[in-house]
Formats: C-alpha cells, structure tokens, sequence
C-alpha cells in the first residue's frame, strides 16, 4: 500500500498479522432538465483499517464533475476532479482513496512491450490506472466527426499532485 513500498524486506520489513476492515461508498448524479446543458459529478470516499497497524490504514476520498453544452456538431465539456492525497507523515496511514486492482501487468495500461518493468518503477507503480493523489481539469469535444461515420472525443487535461 503506498506509500509504503511494497513487498520487498530491505525496505519494508512490515507485515500484518491481522485482517482489515475496508469500506467504501461513492454517489454520482446528473442535471439534464436545462437540456442542450448536462451537468454531473460523482464523489467517493473509502477507508481500511488494520488492527493496531496504524501505518497501515488508509482513508480517502475524490471528486469529479463536468458541465456539457450539446451542439449538431459535437458536445464542448469542461471537467475536473479532486482526490485526497498523503501528508508527509508515513506513520500515521495513508490519506488516498483505498482501491482494489489487479497487478497483471500485461493488461495494464502503461506496459512496456512484454510487460512491466521488472524494477517496478514503471509510472502505474506511483498512480496506476486511477487518478487517485491527483487533481486536474480538463477541456473535452464529444462525438465529433473527422471520417465518416466514425466518432471522435478528443480531449486534454491538466494534472497536478495531491501528495505532499
């Protein structure tokens, strides 16, 4: 669990014991009554907790919302988001939102070419495949058309850090 670093004894040599309790919860919604104009958001907020180990609790939460306007062309949307981040104190847990994934690297998303990096230092190894740790806002054009009868989204952001 970051930011404790991994598995590895030279460098961690903490292993608990104990089970944890983990929950999380989130709730999304949308405005459509002031149609060609669509707002919506979504927030989430979870929390594990080991059994006397403190270092190793977590608790986070984010953010994210986005306001649309649809023309014949495409549908122009501003975004953003916000998620927790860690202070710069590793003994108390960390404060990013607890997340479950897979750690097959093959079906990753930033895979070198037969897997991931064997040092583990490959970028999903600090943000994975989620913008946890990180804020940002971003400009997107929905379903807009450069070929015939095929779609485009195009879109770019930017990100920043949350992690102290």
């Amino acid at each position: 669990m970051f930011p404790l670093p991994g598995d590895n004894p030279k460098i961690n040599d903490r292993k608990s014991s104990a089970y944890a309790n983990i929950w999380r919860a989130g709730a999304t919604g949308e405005l459509t009554m002031f149609d060609p104009w669509r707002f919506a958001w979504e927030f989430t907020y979870g929390s594990v907790s080991w059994a006397g180990d403190e270092p190793l609790d977590r608790k986070g939460w984010m953010g994210a919302a986005i306001l649309e306007y649809k023309l014949d062309w495409g549908i122009p949307g501003l975004y953003g988001w916000y998620a927790s981040g860690d202070d710069d104190d590793l003994s108390n847990g960390s404060e990013r939102l607890p997340y479950l994934v897979n750690d097959f690297g093959v079906s990753g998303f930033s895979d070198t070419l037969a897997g991931p990096d064997i040092n583990g230092m490959e970028r999903d190894r600090v943000i994975d495949n989620t913008l946890i740790g990180t804020w940002g806002v971003g400009l997107r054009l929905k379903n807009v058309s450069f070929i015939r009868n095929l779609r485009h989204t195009p879109h770019g952001s930017l990100w920043g850090g949350t992690n102290s």
